[in-house]
C-alpha cells in the first residue's frame, strides 16, 4: 500500500467518522508548524544524518505544508 493510499485509508474507514480526518489534519498542521519555525541549525541536530534528505529541505518542506494548511483553513 502506497502511503497516499493508506492515507486515504486512514481518513476514510475510520470508527470515529470525520474526526479522523480532522485529527488527521490538525497533526499534519501542528507537525508542519513546528518543523518550519524550528531554527534550522536545531532541526539539523535533531535531524540527524540522513544521506538522502537534508534537514534544510525537510525544512522547507514543512513551509509549503503549513502555508497551504493556513491558505485552506483561512477560507
Amino acid at each position: 500500500m502506497t502511503n497516499l493510499e493508506r492515507l486515504t485509508q486512514i481518513m476514510t474507514f475510520s470508527r470515529y467518522g470525520a474526526l479522523a480526518q480532522a485529527f488527521v489534519m490538525d497533526a499534519l498542521g501542528k507537525q508542519a508548524e513546528h518543523i518550519a519555525q524550528m531554527p534550522l541549525e536545531q532541526l539539523q541536530e535533531s535531524f540527524g544524518n540522513h544521506p538522502m534528505i537534508g534537514a534544510n529541505a525537510w525544512q522547507l518542506v514543512a513551509k509549503e505544508i503549513h502555508e497551504k494548511l493556513q491558505a485552506h483553513f483561512a477560507r
